[in-house]
């Protein structure tokens, strides 16, 4: 016969056990199994109530003395001991480690959100990751990242043809902050965070900050689609020369251009769309 004091996940487990053998004789074997963080799998015995838990092995106590002799008292001490403790071990929890800490810092050691983390990971998705992780004295899980090798660099002088047949260089944008998205029609995650984008465009001036979606696409594809969904970037089309002047892998890709044509942000899908502002507003007041 086996009873189990009830218990929550990560509580003590106490387990008392009854042996009887074929001859009817009752010999009893006790013993104690302590497991932190083991969810019981006898559930109902929960719902049993204490006194019923305490009563469960006294029929044995006084019938077993008999066939015990001499070792009887002392089984009978030993048995009382372990109801006791499984009757008080219920709802007591087991001390818990505490959680560990992580915290996510980027090249120059400032401390960025788990979204900016992902974000710098998967800006050059296409190069082996080189992200730094240690344990601290106490605990703490730091990941440092490397520096995107692109941001500090001069933008690439490539030309844009615009759907309205204008010609857009680089070149001619120092002066203004730039805004370059790259993406093609049939991609996804590309279509996915049009609408942050468009968001994003609303909250600043045309005259000092100027947005650009180009695309290896035809024009004539561009405009079909531009005709059913929002995109408020200028759109350039048939882009594929100026697009292999930047050396980039995977869309869609987010860049910032300063105000002297450095690249100052740069990545793919975006999650931190706030740090994604903040660059832009950081740029302007330069």
């Amino acid at each position: 016969m086996l009873f189990q004091a009830p218990c929550r996940q990560r509580y003590p487990i106490i387990l008392v056990l009854f042996v009887i053998n074929d001859k009817g004789s009752k010999e009893v074997a006790s013993f104690i199994e302590i497991i932190a963080g083991w969810r019981p799998a006898v559930k109902h015995i929960r719902s049993i109530p204490r006194r019923r838990l305490l009563s469960l092995p006294i029929s044995f106590i006084f019938k077993g003395m008999q066939k015990l002799g001499k070792s009887g008292p002392a089984i009978v001490v030993f048995i009382v001991a372990m109801t006791f403790l499984a009757v008080s071990a219920y709802g007591q929890p087991a001390p818990t480690k505490p959680v560990a800490k992580t915290i996510f810092l980027d090249h120059d050691g400032n401390q960025i959100s788990n979204n900016e983390f992902i974000d710098i990971r998967l800006a050059n998705y296409n190069l082996k990751d080189a992200t730094l992780m240690r344990t601290l004295e106490d605990g703490t899980v730091e990941f440092r990242l490397q520096k995107i090798p692109q941001e500090g660099m001069a933008a690439p002088n490539a030309i844009f043809q615009t759907l309205d047949g204008k010609s857009i260089s680089i070149a001619e944008l120092r002066g203004k902050v730039v805004v370059l998205n790259f993406w093609f029609i049939g991609c996804p995650a590309c279509r996915s965070e049009m609408p942050h984008l468009n968001e994003l465009r609303a909250l600043f001036d045309q005259d000092e900050v100027i947005f650009i979606a180009a695309t290896a696409d035809p024009a004539s594809d561009v405009r079909k689609y531009l005709a059913r969904e929002r995109f408020d970037y200028v759109h350039a089309a048939n882009a594929d020369p100026a697009l292999k002047q930047f050396v980039f892998s995977g869309y869609p890709k987010n860049i910032v251009l300063s105000k002297t044509g450095e690249i100052v942000y740069w990545r793919s899908p975006v999650k931190a769309w706030g740090k994604f502002e903040s660059v832009i507003r950081s740029e302007l007041v330069k």
